[in-house]
């Protein structure tokens, strides 16, 4: 006897919104509404993918299902999409330095764009790319790539050309090499975080690191442990326990002197001899960053390894970006290719950790956050056949975080270790019952 379930057919509702497809077979019947024009007036969003058809039977009708779904797909991807005229944003292309200028921009899509001369906008090949995917953007084909010497680049591709279509928008602008170059891996990370509502520009483009900010950190760091550091030194002159260089204590005699100590931070003090990395004082100064960013790309490091460079500057949705004064980024992200690169060694590493600038975390945070946020931290984005990982690279100083000196939690009611509870018995032992 064949199942009852087989002669009632799947239809789905007209309606989008009546549509779980989460809890039934998905149709793409209903993507059929979107052609009609009243729908395309209408701000609908595309529905959500859902769960197929597997379930295959002899019968016409689950045929005759999917060829009516297959066919509404079809007819969905192949809607025509237009322009508003009041948002319509017209560039050309400019094949020399692999962009596109924009002379009239509307809207905040804009805001990340370069300003030039006359007026009009630089974008860059991600900025120009995303745009026309998104729809954002119309770019033209320049009439003429011929330039006279005292035209300005505006000028030169004021005559609109022929409409650039979306293949051949990834076709110009990915896979040239520098300058402007772009690569598929840097435009999938781009893509993705502008997508996830961050601001994503170019280190070339946005402020270098800002020395200045990082002398006024330091110089407000040490000026607040001042005090500390007079008493501490003025307690251990007191007290005649300046300890001796651990070498000289490991030869001549214990590691812990006889003396008078007033606390355990003295004694784990003393016992301290393996020397630990100090983020605090590779802190970099004007000479060095200026000396660092005029290196060339190409050299190698000390161990043979190329040096890595910071792919973009990112920015949360929270942060307000200007384009006069942009804020410090957020994050420092480099893209690298998960069959073409390999694991970074220790000197690209400290190469990588030198281009960033110096946030050490706040004082009064726990622990592990400290530990986590480091005093520079880098975000590699690794590609993997357009998968993207995303792994943090932080410059941690765990010898910094003294455990001893940590202060003690409260232990029981009022600070004072608590009370034992007294128990049923009191001591007095359980009671048998006599015969």
């Amino acid at each position: 006897m064949a199942d009852l379930d087989e002669d009632n057919p799947l239809i789905a509702s007209s309606d989008a919104q009546d549509n779980d497809l989460s809890e039934e077979t998905q149709d793409f019947r209903f993507l059929t509404a979107l052609s009609s024009s009243v729908i395309l007036d209408t701000h609908q969003k595309l529905p959500k993918r859902g769960e197929k058809d597997f379930e295959a039977n002899a019968t016409k009708l689950q045929a005759s299902t999917l060829e009516a779904s297959r066919q509404a797909m079809h007819d969905a991807l192949n809607h025509t999409r237009f322009h508003n005229a009041k948002g319509h944003v017209v560039a050309t292309f400019d094949p020399e330095e692999n962009g596109a200028w924009v002379e009239k921009a509307k809207g905040v899509m804009f805001n990340t764009a370069e300003p030039r001369q006359d007026g009009a906008l630089w974008l860059r090949p991600e900025e120009a790319l995303y745009l026309l995917e998104r729809g954002n953007l119309d770019i033209r084909w320049p009439a003429s790539t011929s330039t006279a010497s005292d035209e300005t680049p505006t000028e030169a591709f004021d005559e609109p050309g022929i409409p650039m279509s979306l293949q051949g928008a990834y076709a110009a602008f990915v896979g040239m090499s520098e300058p402007g170059g772009l690569t598929l891996e840097e435009y999938t990370v781009y893509a993705g975080l502008k997508r996830a509502g961050y601001t994503v520009i170019r280190p070339s483009s946005a402020a270098t690191i800002d020395n200045v900010h990082v002398a006024e950190v330091d110089k407000e760091t040490t000026s607040s442990d001042l005090i500390a550091r007079a008493f501490a030194a003025f307690w251990q002159l007191v007290t005649n326990m300046e300890p001796s260089h651990p070498q000289n204590r490991m030869a001549t005699g214990p590691l812990v002197t006889p003396g008078l100590y007033r606390s355990y931070s003295d004694i784990y003090r003393l016992l301290s001899l393996i020397p630990f990395h100090n983020p605090a004082k590779s802190i970099p100064t004007i000479n060095d960053t200026s000396e660092t960013t005029a290196k060339d790309n190409h050299e190698e490091l000390q161990d043979g390894s190329a040096p890595l460079d910071i792919t973009y500057h990112v920015f949360k949705a929270s942060t307000p970006y200007t384009k006069r004064a942009p804020p410090p980024p957020d994050f420092y992200v480099v893209v690298m290719p998960a069959r073409s690169t390999s694991v970074p060694t220790l000197c690209q590493i400290e190469d990588l950790m030198s281009k960033v600038p110096y946030d050490p975390p706040r004082k009064e945070s726990h622990l592990y956050p400290k530990l986590k946020q480091g005093y520079r931290r880098v975000i590699l984005a690794v590609i993997d056949e357009g998968i993207t990982s995303y792994i943090r690279l932080s410059d941690a100083g765990f010898g910094l975080e003294k455990i001893y000196s940590a202060p003690r939690g409260r232990g029981g009611k009022g600070g004072r270790g608590g009370r034992g509870g007294r128990g049923r018995g009191r001591g007095r032992g359980g009671r048998g019952r006599g015969s």
